[in-house]
């Protein structure tokens, strides 16, 4: 008794207790770190090696300023061994496809998405499947429809603002919509997804009828994801034929990808019939982007073998 104590507590935006009411008491904010703080602290990390780079810009784009799931998430790179070198004085040994999602960042917002009304994870379920379409678009936001089963919602490029509203009724604050959609995302059962992804995909074609060729890339990941595996197919085809005079690289890309989704498709007019142009195609795109004639003879062969399997089913008509 008759000792002066300063206690020191931390809490998450949105925490009220009667205490804050008193005249003694003190709120500090402590707000995401600026990006030249974040930059520091990787360097304690990786060090300064030029292969880190882009990898540094990305990890903290990622975090959002949020110094443990900086920490996390380079802790997660060096354990999957994407680096040689030590603490300090990292360097790529690669290229790095994908950043790993650390299972404690993980933990962190499950629970937070776990404080949210049924309403809520509603949309953000809906929103993880299609925040990814949102993020490839450059157009006005229009505010998200606060039904899930909307079209409008669906297939609207608000997707990425309904995760972060509600990531902030939520109090992660500190969370970047990237990486709420993917915790979001995992989460789902993968029934639920196959529908989302659905309901997506048939929003996009409702909605985007004067764009069709323009969006078929991006429909066709729906529909794949859906499980519409020929659809997606056929949406592939389209997207390759929209973008073939401008980017070959992307066009012989989409090719491979219908050659892909078909490969374990039963034998009818229509699948015969789209891998026999896929190979032709990836042929014919090859040799701008680089083929060895081993690899080109692999598609050209299987291209002339499928006129005699298509007409024993009889042409698309």
């Amino acid at each position: 008794m008759g000792t002066t104590t300063l206690l020191i507590v931390n809490f998450r935006p949105g925490f009220v207790a009667s205490f804050m009411q008193r005249s003694h008491y003190r709120q500090i904010g402590m707000p995401p770190l600026a990006s030249e703080q974040a930059h520091l602290l990787l360097q304690e990390h990786f060090g300064e090696d030029p292969s880190l780079a882009l990898l540094s810009r990305n990890i903290i784009e990622r975090a959002q300023g949020n110094p443990f799931f900086l920490e996390e998430l380079v802790n997660a790179i060096a354990e999957r061994g994407d680096f040689e070198g030590e603490r300090g004085a990292y360097r790529l040994k690669g290229g790095i496809d994908t950043i790993p999602l650390p299972t404690t960042v993980q933990a962190v917002v499950a629970a937070r998405i776990d404080h949210l009304d049924e309403v809520a994870k509603q949309v953000l379920e809906t929103a993880s499947v299609s925040a990814a379409w949102s993020r490839c678009r450059s157009c006005s936001v229009s505010p998200p429809c606060p039904m899930t089963n909307c079209p409008r919602h669906l297939a609207s490029p608000a997707g990425g603002i309904a995760v972060r509203s509600a990531a902030l009724r939520s109090g992660a604050s500190c969370v970047s919509a990237s990486l709420i959609q993917e915790v979001a995302y995992r989460t789902l059962l993968h029934e639920r997804r196959r529908e989302l992804h659905g309901l997506v995909a048939r929003a996009m074609e409702t909605l985007f009828k004067d764009q069709a060729d323009e969006q078929a890339g991006l429909l066709a990941y729906h529909l794949e994801q859906a499980g519409e595996t020929v659809k997606a197919a056929q949406q592939n085809v389209r997207a390759a034929i929209w973008v073939g005079a401008n980017d070959p690289a992307q066009a012989l890309r989409s090719w491979k990808k219908v050659r892909e989704l078909l490969l374990e498709q039963p034998a009818s007019p229509t699948t015969n019939y789209l891998r026999m142009m896929a190979c032709g195609q990836i042929v014919n795109f090859s040799w701008r982007e680089g083929i060895s004639p081993g690899d080109a003879e692999v598609f050209f062969e299987e291209a002339s073998n499928w006129p005699s399997r298509w007409a024993t089913c009889g042409p698309t008509r």
